[in-house]
């Protein structure tokens, strides 16, 4: 289940991995909202999915938005090279081997992988 709780909505989702429910409150101004056990303020950043729900204080939201943007990159980077016949297995966890390559292959122009 994904969805985004807006005023006033209560949110409830399953964490699969933990598999306990997860409740997530929004307030009816929009100003606050509250994840029983753990602490969040105004102005950070609630993001959920299937998998779980992730409160980043506001402080670290853009440089965690720059790394996830990185991984992501990196990750379809890696799925490019596994759809053209390499093994996951080495790839990932990318080692040092593997980042720098994706480094040279994003200064190359990111060129199609055969």
């Amino acid at each position: 289940m994904s969805s985004v709780a807006s005023k006033g909505q209560v949110e409830r989702t399953r964490n699969q991995q933990a598999d306990h429910p997860v409740l997530l409150a929004v307030s009816a101004d929009d100003r606050s909202t509250h994840c029983p056990d753990y602490p969040d303020y105004p102005d950070d950043v609630i993001h959920g999915d299937g998998d779980n729900i992730n409160v980043i204080p506001a402080h670290y939201a853009g440089g965690m938005a720059d790394l996830c943007e990185a991984q992501d990159d990196l990750e379809a980077y890696l799925a490019l090279r596994v759809q053209a016949g390499e093994s996951l297995w080495g790839l990932y966890p990318p080692r040092v081997e593997t980042r720098a390559a994706h480094k040279t292959w994003v200064a190359a122009g990111r060129p199609a992988i055969a």
